[in-house]
């Protein structure tokens, strides 16, 4: 009858129940109690620029500290709030920066441990119980702005995981997406985001030709290492000019969303093409 559809809003809202119930108090019961801890809250209040440390006191009996900062508050109700602390919650536990976490890489799947395959399981879960498209999709820690569905597994998705063995360029791409995430906001994000995609395809050409030149120089040759069909040339040629209007190393025009959307495509596109070498 209908009665288990809901709007965006609505999705959303019950999006940050469940992450309140399956991530933040997953993490902050007894044995996530280093989550709750003040070398956590410190420790993300830099990282977000947020005052929470200041809430962090001696105790007055005893030895250690108190706050009454949870996680909770930490999110304050916000969506894209929400989304930064259970990426860097997801960051401290990879990091094993608590440096008490048995094996944080471990596959220990019973329910309460806290591990990467448990933190992903569980957050994998959520994005399927969503009723509607919330936007931005899950992989490997990072939340990333969702598109074109089919567009993201193969040109995102994907890319992120064959990109693997070549570091540099995945973290390109990787900081790329989340500047692209910040592009519905603002248009600085946007230029950042083409700048870091036009790098990521740059770093891996120059890997692939064993050189240290410039996309610029580097192109030509690219498309007849790939040995593609020459019309490439053109389809590279007019993605450098792209770069050189938008990107935030030139003063260029400020994109729209679509557009950045439209560059992150391509530069996946290029990416994959170039990784299939």
């Amino acid at each position: 009858m209908g009665l288990d559809q809901a709007d965006a809003a609505e999705a959303r809202k019950r999006f940050l129940n469940r992450i309140s119930v399956s991530i933040l108090r997953w993490l902050q019961d007894n044995k996530g109690r280093i989550f709750y801890d003040e070398n956590f809250i410190w420790w993300i209040s830099e990282e977000l620029g947020e005052p929470w440390g200041d809430r962090v006191k001696a105790r007055e009996y005893g030895s250690g500290y108190w706050s009454d900062v949870t996680m909770e508050t930490m999110t304050k109700g916000d969506f894209y709030q929400t989304l930064s602390v259970v990426e860097k919650a997801y960051q401290y536990l990879a990091e094993d920066r608590p440096g008490q976490i048995y094996d944080p890489y471990g596959f220990n799947r019973s329910e309460e441990s806290i591990n990467i395959w448990n933190f992903n399981e569980r957050m994998n879960r959520i994005m399927l119980l969503s009723e509607t498209d919330l936007g931005v999709f899950w992989k490997d820690g990072k939340f990333y702005l969702s598109g074109a569905k089919e567009l993201d597994e193969a040109l995102i998705s994907d890319t992120l995981e064959w990109l693997s063995n070549y570091p540099a360029t995945q973290k390109q791409f990787a900081i790329a997406l989340g500047h692209y995430k910040k592009s519905i906001q603002t248009s600085s994000a946007g230029k950042d985001a083409i700048t870091n995609s036009y790098t990521s395809v740059e770093a891996l050409a120059k890997e692939i030709l064993k050189n240290d030149r410039s996309f610029d120089k580097n192109s030509d040759e690219l498309v007849e290492k790939l040995g593609l069909p020459k019309e490439y040339k053109n389809i590279v040629h007019y993605y450098k000019q792209l770069a050189n209007e938008y990107g935030s190393r030139h003063a260029g025009s400020d994109p729209t969303h679509k557009e950045v959307e439209a560059f992150v495509y391509l530069t996946g596109l290029l990416l994959r093409l170039m990784t299939g070498v």
